[in-house]
């Protein structure tokens, strides 16, 4: 039995759980006796713990990086452990893998030309489903072990080649693509280098679950390879290029290299190709090296457009039809007579008849009570501990009924689901009227009931001020109040208060008042609540003044119109005017022509609301 391929997890402590979670899907490997893991918290008590960890990462023949925002931030993981397990990699003397666990920019890192895991190095904790993740990385770990395994075992025993020993060995190239491809959709093109009795690509497609292409899509080509000698005379890894051309597909035209090791498979080299038409397509794969084309496999695949159907999916048809159905009477069968055949009676028209449903096992009828009582109670509470607040926030309705209809639901599941369940184990006989209309009359209780618990808004007493700068109590006239889309009257009492009683105001930070006192300006004025003891301020309306001079001022005169001294503006060329004084003016005042800055006509000593005025010249 060949012995276990040791590996060796490089990762940050603060991924351990992630970790112990991909030892775990790693376990039936170690117990199958193909690896032998080894972390860092396997160091004894009183062990050097660099001295250990360099041991192990210099002599595992799988290296694992854990790659998450600690790794990359760690020094020693990044700047001592990934330096040797690259250079180790790189001589072809351990296999790295990235292993994405979780979100972090690795583009542009030392390891970000290796191929990760899991699948389209999405990290592991992006998936829905962790254990499918890990699963996937341990599928691609298998796959490494396979090829890894399938190296030709060195003669521990045999003499050292002779120097200058180059000459060609043979090889495989192994291609393969799925035998049919979707239109528009990237499909894998998969190519491994190989020893001649090396199981290579279709080993690893039967051991790949994920993969679209199967053993059966592999083509294979010979070919020989000269390896270079290196410093020691010896043979050392050659870099290949592959070059991909795909003129019915995106991209046309593709090249990778890759590394031949003198005594193993290589790296598998995958390359992604987007069909852009149907029909049957083909790809041309070379390999490269010293400027010349070495070998070459022709690949062909059939390309279907998105809706369309391959061929080979399995078809189903449903067919009925009429059996003839053997009797078996017993009297027959006593006197030796022969069974008496039976058929059918013709089909009577109209609609075929409908199958019934498989019945709901006791078991599912008992989960479904469970689960729909524990969210029936759950919505019990949050509605217990929550409408009091919806309520006192002024909430509409409807969100009462988006409340109660889903505890309703609840009760109504777990009420049938209890019925059901019972009577399967207890194996007595439930009406259907009662699991059918127990759970409806529920549900209308639970929903009906559910609203006589909404406590009421609470009301408060509002009341409201009126008075003015020049009157401080006014004890006339009524006030309207607009909350929401409700109006309220109320009269102003003898105090100056206009008082509402039990008003409502839940959810309104604001209400607007009109005050309607007469001599005074009717205006809607906005009001933050609480406080709800309001004050409002009255204004006088505005006051016209209009008039017209006798006789006329000459075109070419300046007039000025005057009131206690304030200029308020010009007269109209034909002697005429009309100002408007503030509310809060005052009631009375001289008012005084000027024309080219002398008094001419006579001064009015009063005014009133719209005071039309004759002025004559003195």
């Amino acid at each position: 039995m060949p012995k276990p391929l040791a590996i060796f997890f490089s990762y940050s402590h603060r991924d351990e759980e992630l970790r112990d979670e991909l030892e775990k899907h790693l376990s039936q490997l170690r117990r199958n006796g193909l690896i032998e893991n080894w972390h860092d918290r396997r160091i004894g008590a009183g062990e050097d713990w660099a001295d250990a960890i360099d041991e192990h990462v210099r002599s595992a023949d799988i290296i694992l990086l854990l790659i998450s925002p600690d790794f990359l931030a760690s020094d020693y993981c990044y700047g001592v452990e990934l330096q040797i397990a690259l250079e180790r990699h790189k001589r072809h003397d351990a296999v790295v893998i990235p292993v994405i666990v979780r979100p972090v920019d690795w583009s542009g890192a030392l390891f970000a030309h290796l191929q990760a895991l899991p699948k389209d190095a999405r990290p592991v904790t992006s998936w829905s489903n962790r254990d499918e993740a890990l699963a996937d990385v341990a599928r691609g770990i298998r796959a490494v072990i396979a090829r890894l395994q399938s190296r030709a075992p060195r003669d521990s025993g045999a003499e050292s080649k002779p120097a200058g020993d180059a000459g060609p060995k043979p090889r495989v190239v192994d291609a393969a693509i799925p035998s049919h491809v979707v239109q528009g959709r990237p499909a894998e093109l998969q190519v491994l280098i190989r020893l001649p009795g090396s199981p290579g690509l279709k080993g690893i497609l039967l051991d790949d679950e994920e993969s679209e292409a199967t053993p059966e899509d592999v083509r294979s080509k010979d070919f020989s390879v000269s390896f270079p000698l290196g410093p020691d005379s010896q043979p050392e890894p050659l870099k290949v290029q592959v070059k991909v051309t795909s003129p019915d597909f995106q991209p046309p035209e593709q090249v990778k290299s890759v590394f031949v090791p003198v005594d193993a498979d290589s790296e598998v080299c995958t390359f992604l190709l987007t069909p852009v038409r149907t029909g049957r397509l083909k790809v041309l794969v070379e390999l490269q090296w010293e400027d010349a084309v070495r070998g070459s496999r022709r690949l062909r695949t059939e390309c279907f457009a998105e809706s369309a159907e391959p061929p080979g999916a399995a078809r189903m048809n449903l067919v009925r039809m009429p059996v003839a159905i053997l009797e078996s009477d017993a009297a027959d069968f006593r006197e030796g007579g022969p069974p008496t055949l039976l058929r059918p009676p013709a089909p009577a028209p109209g609609p075929p008849p409908v199958a019934a449903p498989a019945p709901v096992s006791a078991s599912s009828s008992a989960i479904m009570s469970a689960v729909s009582g524990l969210a029936g109670i759950g919505l019990l509470l949050f509605y217990v501990a929550k409408v009091p607040t919806l309520v006192s926030a002024g909430a509409d309705s409807r969100v009462f009924y988006a409340l109660l209809i889903p505890w309703g639901l609840c009760a109504a599941a777990f009420l049938f689901g209890a019925l059901r369940s019972y009577a399967s184990y207890s194996g007595s006989t439930v009406g259907n009227h009662l699991v059918l209309g127990g759970p409806v009359v529920l549900f209308a209780l639970v929903v009906a009931g559910g609203f006589q618990l909404v406590p009421s808004a609470p009301l408060h007493d509002l009341t409201v001020r009126v008075a003015s700068k020049t009157e401080p109590l006014i004890a006339t006239g009524s006030v309207i109040l607009e909350i929401g889309n409700n109006r309220l009257v109320e009269p102003i009492g003898g105090k100056g208060e206009a008082t509402f009683k039990s008003a409502s105001t839940a959810g309104v930070g604001s209400i607007r008042v009109l005050p309607r006192v007469p001599g005074y300006a009717q205006e809607w004025q906005a009001v933050k609540i609480p406080p709800y003891e309001i004050s409002v301020e009255l204004k006088k309306p505005p006051v016209k003044l209009a008039g017209h001079l006798i006789p006329p001022p000459q075109p070419t005169d300046v007039v000025e119109i005057l009131f206690d001294g304030r200029d308020l503006g010009r007269a109209h060329a034909d002697g005429t005017f009309e100002f408007t004084l503030a509310g809060d003016a005052q009631a009375s005042g001289i008012i005084q022509v000027l024309v080219n800055g002398k008094r001419r006509y006579n001064d009015v000593e009063e005014i009133s609301d719209h005071l039309e005025l004759k002025l004559t010249a003195n």
